[in-house]
């Protein structure tokens, strides 16, 4: 009897130890599919995120050039020069200033300063 309990002991720590492992690279599996999972969610979020902040800028560009064109008629590069400096501002406050200073205002203000 007791060489009998020895021996399905030893085959009960065997199977236990076998089960554990099994169970730690099922883990692992699980774990690894859930990752992906996740970043390829953050990188969803994320890829919308930029997507929003650029279709923004495009906005604020196009919103820029077309008050410059306007104005103003066909932009040379002084005026195109300015486009950048002035995106940097809400459209609250480049479109007065767009709408009522000079030529020369604008390119004195959002000029290069050389």
């Amino acid at each position: 009897d007791r060489e009998l309990i020895m021996q399905l002991s030893q085959i009960y720590q065997q199977r236990l130890e076998l089960a554990t492992e099994l169970g730690r690279q099922e883990g692992i599996v699980q774990g690894k599919q859930e990752g992906i999972v996740q970043g390829k969610q953050e990188g969803l979020v994320e890829g919308k995120q930029e997507g929003l902040v650029q279709g923004r800028q495009n906005e604020r560009r196009s919103m820029v050039t077309y008050l410059l064109r306007s104005r103003f008629g066909e932009l040379d590069q002084e005026l195109l020069g300015i486009i950048e400096p002035l995106m940097a501002l809400s459209p609250e406050e480049f479109t007065p200033l767009l709408l009522h200073l000079s030529r020369l205002e604008l390119l004195n203000r959002f000029g290069e300063r050389t």
